[in-house]
């Protein structure tokens, strides 16, 4: 297999370099056509892409901030297929769908288990907040770009975005009727199809878009109990969007999207770790779970002579159910006793509404002046109902008598804030921001066991209302060094609220545990050179994370939510992106990341974590991309791309007693495309490399695991019409 590996690395390879060489002789003869004493000047430049991080459009290298931006070359299933694909361009960044990990600068919320997950890293479809990380579709379909935004984000986006925030830019309605489909056949009965278009009515007033797509692949981890694999995939969902002009300073923006996701899902292993490494498992309890995800949004937006008002209505729900094998193992039968044959499970319910009401000044369409002035303002509201219970009991006993854990709430978040941009002189802008949020909290969390094996801890309930209030400025300075050099300092405080667990106390009672807040300091350089062809990037960054809410094991089956530790993370960040001919493409980026619990003690197991690494913060994360598109006539092209990503060792728990190795990862593609289509023939993870998807280290010293997927490849075709 690894000669098959080498030969399609190489077979990519030949094709970027075959097409440089050729695109160079073509460049050189069209020169030597060119009467003598005249340059040649490319109409070629790095595209520069409009992005709302700052909740208005402006082009990436403008913005102040560090993004990643991923446009619609970047995204399909041979590219950026899910939401852990996003981190493979994007420095000092990691995803894990599987155990609801994002991280951006070794900052985020970590998976240890539990209903109340609360993410550090926000997500936002559509301009939407995303409340819960189950309610977060992992599958990329029909998108614009996809915008990583690192460090804290202060006053545009509000809580839960200590980390960073992640914006998923759905495709618009098009001005004029066309069809795409796709599908996809690939190794472990991969399969993929999906079907979208555009259709105008009204003479153009109305805009519809749709898009739809099942998604199927058969499970990579066989079970050594039964001979079945297990972690399949198969999940269907859209999108209807319909785009209307009320009147000529108007728009209207409808959109529905819905998925379902009948996956069996990522099921821990029992250890050794090496069972989970080579892609295997002993359940004796088959793996069951089930997603619905429902969403609707209304966006308006008007626009007067100097200024534009944005209203943005959505509500979203989603129903999650999943049942393992909670003693890991193939113990059944005779052999059963109530500590080897346990069965756990998950079930959350959860709906949102949320209001947003924004005033944006005018883009000024004139070159920098002193005393030029831009501002954003606005006011939030969000109700959230969530509903989650935690299962774990005997298999020896109904699955509806099982011992529990829960938790009932109702939230309402408030904010409002406002950003402005002043130029003090031609050079020099200064950014200033604030943000207030007040969120309230009430509802009732509690444990039963109706079988009387108290696994969670003797019975219990508590109500509560509790109310949680924060200020979040944002202050920054820019200074234009030269036309297309941008030079920045900027500091914001990220606000993640406290709350009330489903755990309760060693002694009794309700687990209370406060808000955490990060102040980043960031300094940094954006550039543009040779025409436009060059692009570079850099910034270096500091974090001050603050009353870490960290979930901790006080029995074998008990945990509990504190703010028990204090972090800082330091490092920096450069990327390049280079055009040496007008066909290909070269981009590489770099992170250094250095984080470690400055304060991390724990009473209850008497360990004591500070000065050790951060889980999820590898020291080096590095990408080299290069795309070549090379003219086959004067119709089609073969179109080629080469990926490689290595992420350096780290820890996946605090206590660092588990470290995954370097992963070297690389995709590849080759196809040919024109006349209104593309074939393109892919593999990812070329080199089978082993990395674990998810990871827990229980109370008792148990090691739970589950490995990504290897080496995948296939074929896709595109057909527009």
């Amino acid at each position: 297999m690894r000669t098959v590996t080498l030969v399609a690395v190489t077979a990519c390879w030949v094709g970027i370099v075959g097409g440089v060489t050729s695109s160079k002789v073509l460049a050189q003869e069209q020169d030597s056509d060119r009467p003598p004493g005249e340059t040649h000047q490319s109409a070629a430049a790095l595209e520069g892409l409009t992005i709302t991080a700052r909740r208005r459009e402006e082009v990436a290298e403008e913005v102040p901030a560090s993004v990643t931006v991923q446009g619609p070359e970047d995204l399909g299933v041979e590219r950026v297929h899910t939401l852990s694909d996003v981190a493979d361009t994007s420095p000092s960044t990691l995803f894990n769908v599987d155990n609801n990990t994002f991280t951006i600068r070794g900052v985020g919320a970590i998976h240890q288990a539990g209903v109340d997950l609360n993410p550090g890293v926000g997500l936002f479809v559509d301009q939407v907040f995303i409340g819960r990380p189950n309610g977060a579709s992992p599958w990329l379909g029909d998108l614009e770009r996809v915008e990583v935004v690192r460090g804290s984000q202060a006053t545009l986006y509000g809580k839960n975005t200590i980390g960073g925030a992640v914006n998923l830019v759905p495709r618009s309605p098009g001005a004029t009727s066309s069809v795409e489909a796709e599908a996809t056949l690939g190794n472990h009965g991969f399969r993929r199809a999906s079907l979208g278009g555009d259709l105008p009515l009204l003479d153009g007033e109305l805009l519809t878009r749709g898009y739809f797509a099942y998604e199927r692949r058969d499970g990579y981890i066989r079970n050594q109990y039964d001979g079945e694999d297990l972690h399949d995939t198969q999940r269907y969902g859209g999108r209807l969007t319909a785009l209307g002009f009320p009147s000529l300073d108007s728009s209207l923006k409808l959109s529905l999207d819905f998925e379902r996701d009948d996956s069996d899902g990522a099921q821990m292993s029992w250890a050794p770790l090496e069972m989970a490494k080579r892609h295997r498992a002993d359940l004796n309890t088959p793996p069951e779970r089930e997603v619905s995800r429902y969403g609707v949004s209304a966006h308006y937006d008007h626009y007067f002579p100097a200024i534009s008002l944005s209203s943005i209505t959505a509500y979203r729900t989603y129903d999650f159910e999943q049942f393992g094998d909670g003693d890991f193992s193939s113990v059944a039968g005779d052999d059963c006793t109530p500590e080897t044959c346990l069965g756990t499970g998950q079930t959350e319910r959860q709906w949102q509404f949320s209001q947003e009401l924004r005033l944006t000044s005018a883009n000024i369409d004139a070159p920098p002046a002193a005393g030029l002035f831009s501002w954003t303002g606005g006011v939030f509201y969000m109700h959230e109902y969530f509903d989650g219970v935690q299962l774990l009991d005997t298999t020896l006993v109904p699955r509806e008598q099982f011992s529990r854990n829960y938790l009932e709430q109702d939230t309402d978040t408030y904010a409002v804030y406002g950003m402005a941009n002043y130029h003090l002189t031609r050079e020099l802008q200064l950014t200033g921001g604030l943000r207030y949020s007040y969120e309230l909290k009430s509802g009732v969390a509690g444990v039963e066991s109706e079988s009387g094996t108290n696994f969670f801890g003797m019975p219990d309930e508590v109500s509560y209302r509790e109310s949680y209030s924060n200020v979040s400025p944002e202050i920054g300075l820019n200074y234009t060094l030269a036309p297309g050099v941008l030079t920045y300092v900027k500091a914001a405080r990220g606000f993640k609220s406290g709350g009330v667990s489903q755990f309760m106390m060693p002694g009794g009672g309700p687990n209370r545990y406060r808000s955490e807040k990060a102040w980043t300091y960031e300094g940094g350089i954006k550039s543009l050179w040779w025409d436009g062809r060059l692009q570079w990037n850099a910034a270096a960054f500091y974090v001050d994370w603050e009353d870490m809410q960290q979930r901790v094991f006080v029995d074998p089956y008990s945990r509990v939510v504190g703010n028990a530790a204090s972090a800082t993370t330091s490092g920096f960040e450069t990327s390049v992106n280079l055009l040496p001919i007008d066909t290909l493409s070269l981009r590489a980026s770099y992170g250094y990341l250095h984080a470690r619990f400055d304060d991390f003690v724990v009473d209850e197991l008497n360990e004591d974590y500070s000065g050790r690494r951060l889980p999820y913060s590898p020291r080096h994360t590095a990408t080299l991309q290069a795309d070549h598109r090379l003219p086959w006539g004067d119709t089609y092209a073969l179109v080629s791309s080469l990926l490689y990503r290595w992420t350096s060792p780290y820890t996946l728990t605090p206590d660092s007693d588990y470290e995954q190795s370097s992963v070297h990862r690389v995709n590849a593609s080759i196809g040919v495309s024109g006349g209104g289509w593309r074939l393109t023939v892919w593999g990812n993870n070329l080199l089978d490399e082993e990395e674990l998807a998810g990871y827990f280290r229980y109370g008792a010293g148990a090691d739970f695991a589950i490995a990504e997927i290897g080496r995948t490849y296939g074929a896709t075709l595109r057909v527009a019409l």
